[in-house]
């Protein structure tokens, strides 16, 4: 295919067909391995899943270009933003979280278009743009941004959206079979095309050719032992005791006191040794035991809560956050920590062994120990507080780092598309300086209490020089080795003492952090009383809003504002709106996702109130294909379809078939069928195979009430169709929400509920709406 400057064209095809491959060999993402490419011009680019940086909305439009104010209101216009920017509390200047949690699917993809917009670039890549606008607002892209602001650039779109086909130059199908073909832009061209892929496609569906997948070590799971903590000091206070007595022997065997055979004393000798060694294994594993215990606790208390946690957290908290607390600072708490407090341990009993029998040997040292122990204790107070503190500060500030890696690792593709790697390099210099000033901070703090203790030590040293030159006729050569060795022994383990208890502390500070996840507030309870729910809730299916607001914070605006309607059982209802008028939040509702203060009314599912219902409970029971982002999970096909094992393989197979994922190129392509491994997030699929498995996997659930918020926003309008008539087939006893933009997926509902604002604008059959001229539908 050859494109030339300034044309519009259009890709299509089916699911899986390499649309967005062709966009990622383009910009150079895929490997050429037949062929050449070139491109003249820098790229600008829109991926099918937005990327939105956390970042205030002005900076993810402009993404590091030169700010022109004329030319970003031009864009904002173009892509239907001043309605939704005007509602952000700081306009432009808002901060819109990370991955746009405050931006509903729509939004997201005005933003992504304007960054290609405002960007300078003579060729921009956008991959299915419109799929998550609806078709008013689809229409008024078409004409202010195809038509309008990137006319004389060269654009390369793949999409399956009709009316934006109906603006491009050139038009080129995607089929695996026979490679790319140049069609016609009419309407009927396209549609005859598209029918001929299918046709093909259909006559392929049972065919399962197999490619060889690189096949991964199985990682076995760590065996975590439990113990006493306790016992481990009894036994570390006898190891070293059991060292001590070792010394001892040796002045005692010097001194040759009770006049025995040389023999005598080897055999004494070593049979401390081995002593000594036996106590070290026994502190070593009951030691073990305790961490580990304690460690794996604490982890399982905070993933638990974590898991639990409302979706406000998330909103609020960034992926580094996490990261940070879940990596860094439970690897502090599992390794550096317990062997820390070991040495501390270690220092503490050798200090105290080596006290004892210096106060034996040279009871006149013992008078300095008061003195010298007060400056000591003075001097580790005096930096704890400092330390603790910079320990802290270099724990916090590390989080952006973790946060700015998952973005950037996110948004890779689209940053070397605009080619912004210095600024996002120079982005993580910065940070990693500030996370270095903290740590450097705490050597130089660790530094000073070295110095002085070091000062502190070499005056103990030298009093008991002095003690032992004026006591040299009281005391024998041997017990003056003695002497000198636990002297310079004891200054050493004392220092080290101070030291690695300090330490030890400073390393609590990671232990604080994830004590602080370990009691964050949880969402209601999970389990129902037997009394409230049958076992087979919900039986009919009906549902009904009652003066029901939603807000996803108490200090937002609500996002839904005292709706009430009823949907009778097994009745199909389409939900229709501008983008942010509050559809998926609807999804949000029933799911109990968000509850708060701001959060009134009452839901009724079968005439039960769903607050009384346990969460999974309530969400076992229903089912969701969410929205744009389906989810898949790392592992194999087979646990991504059926998690909990409830269905044999017949059943898995006949739900793939049923949804049509059966008949893609990727699934035929697929190795080892069920038992195939699925890459994180499901990367080895494109998205609309995604939101097919997604589709399969409600299929085989087969739960009375289904919610599809934007299912089959990312397939053609052929499979569109399909998937819609398996949908009426399959849930033909269930009562269906559909979420959708194409007026064809919710044409045939029995009823459609329009929403404006978060308001119900219109609420009735397609065939009474279609007759209110000037209405929303």
């Amino acid at each position: 295919m050859q494109i030339q400057k300034g044309i519009l064209a259009g890709l299509i095809g089916k699911v899986g067909s390499g649309k967005s491959s062709l966009l990622y060999g383009i910009l150079e993402e895929l490997k050429l391995t037949q062929g050449s490419l070139f491109v003249e011009g820098n790229i600008a680019y829109s991926p099918q899943q937005p990327w939105i940086l956390n970042d205030t909305m002005r900076n993810n439009i402009v993404f590091g270009s030169i700010f022109d104010n004329k030319r970003y209101d031009n864009v904002v216009a173009a892509c239907a933003l001043n309605h939704d920017i005007s509602m952000l509390p700081n306009g432009s200047d808002t901060e819109i979280g990370e991955r746009g949690v405050n931006l509903s699917g729509g939004q997201k993809a005005r933003v992504s278009l304007a960054r290609a917009c405002y960007s300078t670039a003579p060729i921009i890549l956008l991959d299915d743009p419109l799929s998550a606008v609806d078709a008013s607002t689809a229409k008024y892209i078409v004409d202010y941004v195809l038509n309008g602001i990137l006319k004389g650039r060269t654009v390369i779109m793949a999409t399956h959206s009709i009316i934006s086909l109906q603006a491009c130059d050139e038009i080129y199908l995607l089929d695996t079979n026979n490679g790319i073909k140049r069609i016609l832009s009419s309407s009927k061209d396209i549609k005859n095309e598209m029918e001929l892929v299918s046709a093909k496609t259909e006559s392929n569906a049972s065919q399962y050719s197999k490619l060889d997948n690189s096949k991964g070590d199985v990682v076995k799971q760590e065996t975590m032992e439990s113990g006493n903590i306790k016992l481990s000091h009894y036994l570390e206070y006898l190891h070293i005791a059991a060292l001590l007595m070792v010394e001892y022997w040796i002045r005692v065997w010097t001194d040759n006191k009770y006049n025995l055979e040389k023999d005598t004393y080897l055999i004494l000798f070593t049979c401390l040794g081995i002593f000594a060694i036996i106590i070290s294994i026994l502190k070593c594993i009951v030691f073990n035991q305790a961490y580990l215990t304690s460690s794996n606790n604490m982890h399982k208390l905070m993933v638990e809560k974590v898991f639990r946690s409302p979706l406000l957290f998330f909103d609020q908290n960034p992926i580094g956050r996490l990261l940070n607390r879940c990596s860094k600072d439970q690897a502090i708490a599992d390794e550096t920590l317990p062997s820390q407090i070991k040495r501390a341990l270690e220092g503490i009993y050798a200090s105290i062994g080596g006290l004892v029998l210096i106060g034996i040997l040279i009871p006149w040292f013992l008078l300095t120990i008061p003195l010298a122990l007060a400056i000591l204790i003075y001097v580790r107070q005096q930096y704890i507080s400092t330390g603790s503190a910079l320990k802290r500060l270099d724990a916090i500030s590390q989080s952006p780092i973790f946060t700015h890696f998952t973005e950037t690792l996110q948004g890779a593709v689209s940053i070397r598309a605009y080619n912004n790697q210095k600024r996002f390099h120079d982005r993580l210099v910065k940070l990693v300086d500030n996370n270095h000033k903290a740590y450097i901070l705490y050597v130089h703090a660790s530094r000073w209490l070295s110095t002085r203790l070091d000062f502190i030590t070499s005056i103990s040293i030298t009093v008991a020089a002095f003690l032992i030159v004026f006591l040299r006729n009281y005391i024998s050569s041997g017990l003056t080795g003695v002497i000198l060795v636990q002297t310079l022994k004891l200054t050493d383990v004392l220092q080290i003492a101070i030291k690695w208890t300090v330490e030890a502390e400073s390393l609590f500070v990671s232990v604080e952090r994830i004590l602080e996840y370990c009691h964050l507030s949880t969402e209601a309870t999970n389990k129902s009383e037997p009394r409230i729910l049958s076992s087979n809730w919900p039986a009919a299916g009906s549902i009904e809003f009652i003066n029901y607001t939603l807000a996803y914070r108490e200090d937002l605006p609500a996002v839904l504002n005292n709706i009430s309607f009823k949907i009778f059982p097994l009745e199909k209802i389409g939900i229709v709106g501008r983008t942010g008028a509050g559809k998926s939040s609807l999804a949000a509702a029933m799911f109990r996702m968000v509850e708060n203060m701001a959060c009134s009314g009452t839901i009724l599912v079968d005439d039960i109130d769903i607050k009384t219902i346990g969460l999974d409970d309530l969400r076992q029971r229903l089912s969701i294909i969410p929205q744009q982002d389906p989810v898949l999970f790392s592992g194999t096909l087979r646990f991504n379809m059926d998690p909990f094992g409830k269905n044999d393989d017949r059943e898995i197979h006949e739900a793939l078939t049923r949804a049509h994922f059966s008949s893609t190129q990727s699934y035929k392509n697929f190795d080892n069928g069920l038992d195939g491994q699925i890459t994180s997030s499901g990367t080895n699929f494109s998205v609309g195979e995604r939101q097919l498995l997604c589709l399969a996997r409600s299929l085989l659930r087969k739960s009375k009430i289904l919610i599809m918020d934007e299912a089959t926003a990312a397939v053609d309008n052929d499979t569109d169709q399909i998937i819609q008539a398996t949908i009426r087939a399959s849930f033909q006893d269930c009562t269906v929400l559909t979420v959708a933009h194409r007026i064809q997926t919710i044409i045939d509902n029995d009823r459609v509920l329009v929403m404006e604002a978060g308001r119900i604008a219109e609420f009735d059959t397609p065939k009474n709406l279609l007759k209110l001229t000037g209405k929303l539908y």
